[in-house]
Order: C-alpha cells, then sequence, then structure tokens
C-alpha cells in the first residue's frame, strides 16, 4: 500500500509542475509575469511557516491560559505575506487572472512548502547524525 501512495504524491507532484509550466506560459505570454518562481515561492513559505507555528502557538497559550497574542500576531504577519502574494499577482494580471491564478498557486504552494520544509528539516537531522551518533553523545 506504502508503494502506491508513493507512486500517487509522484504523479500529483508531476501533474502540478506541469499545470504549473502550462500557467507560467500563459502568463508570459500574456502578461510578462510569471505566477510561479522563487521568490514568490519563498514567500508563500514564510507566510505559511508563520500561519503554522502561530496556529500553534496560539492553541497552546489558550489551553495554558497565557498571552494569546504572540500567536495571534503571527497569525496576521503569515496573513499579510500571503495577502501581499495575492495582491502583486492582481497588480500584474488583472482582477480576474489574479485572484484565479493565486487561488490555484496557493494550493500548490501549500503541498510543495510542506515538502520543502520536510526536507530541509531531514538534512538538517542527517547533517547532526552523522556517524550513528548524536555529536552531543560522545565526550
Amino acid at each position: 500500500m506504502i508503494v502506491l501512495k508513493i507512486i500517487a504524491v509522484l504523479i500529483a507532484i508531476y501533474g502540478a509542475v506541469l499545470l504549473m509550466a502550462e500557467m507560467n506560459k500563459y502568463t508570459i505570454a500574456t502578461y510578462r509575469y510569471a505566477f510561479f518562481n522563487k521568490k514568490n515561492f519563498i514567500i508563500a513559505t514564510i507566510g505559511y511557516i508563520l500561519l503554522y507555528v502561530g496556529y500553534q502557538w496560539y492553541i497552546k497559550a489558550l489551553a495554558m491560559h497565557e498571552d494569546l497574542l504572540n500567536g495571534q500576531l503571527l497569525l496576521v504577519v503569515g496573513t499579510l505575506f500571503l495577502l501581499y502574494l495575492v495582491w502583486e499577482n492582481i497588480m500584474e494580471t488583472g482582477w480576474i487572472v489574479g485572484i484565479l491564478f493565486s487561488c490555484i498557486q496557493l494550493i500548490i504552494y501549500v503541498g510543495f512548502s510542506t515538502l520543502a520544509v520536510m526536507l530541509i528539516i531531514a538534512a538538517i537531522s542527517a547533517a547532526n547524525n552523522r556517524n550513528g551518533y548524536y555529536y552531543d553523545d560522545h565526550y
């Protein structure tokens, strides 16, 4: 079953990459603007990270009857990052294409941002765990 899940994920990634290429082809030809680029991906990823951390912080503070403001501020800043991305898309392409393509862009970027963060965490873990032990374990 795990093999089928891996195949499904790879097919979904391939489909998303094809959709991204076609959308970029259209917007570059029509508006001279690429929706999917490194800058937009970084902005969306930072926004999603802030939303996730802000939500987790808010829920923990709510459960422990602590200050809720920290989590709320991170949620607002994360939302502002994503709204900036949508606004920039609208300014470059117009309202209809900007909003429609931004919705698709943000949905695709959720998956790719999650994958990127997971790969970064895995790389850091692998770098800290060379030779089968952590550096703090040997004195």
